[in-house]
């Protein structure tokens, strides 16, 4: 029996690619803490609120390629600093 990928599954396959680490403190943290980052916005083809991580990895691998995973604060941060 085949089984079947969960988000959570795809969710750590994101984390995986984008180093497992955030990229600001380069603390290593619970996947529940982790935020994909996306600098560049206009060049992202998804929103993680329309669920990414149910998506095949495949479709959403070259959008990581512009994106940067944070710990919560970190992502937290960076948003406060581009007002």
């Amino acid at each position: 029996m085949v089984k079947k990928r969960t988000a959570r599954d795809n969710y750590q396959r994101i984390l995986d690619y984008l180093g497992g680490r955030c990229a600001d403190c380069k603390r290593a943290f619970p996947i529940y803490v982790y935020d994909v980052h996306c600098p560049d916005a206009i060049r992202k083809d998804f929103s993680f609120t329309d669920s990414p991580r149910l998506k095949p990895f495949d479709q959403i691998k070259a959008d990581l390629d512009n994106c940067v995973l944070l710990c919560a604060n970190c992502h937290r941060i960076r948003h406060h600093d581009e007002r």
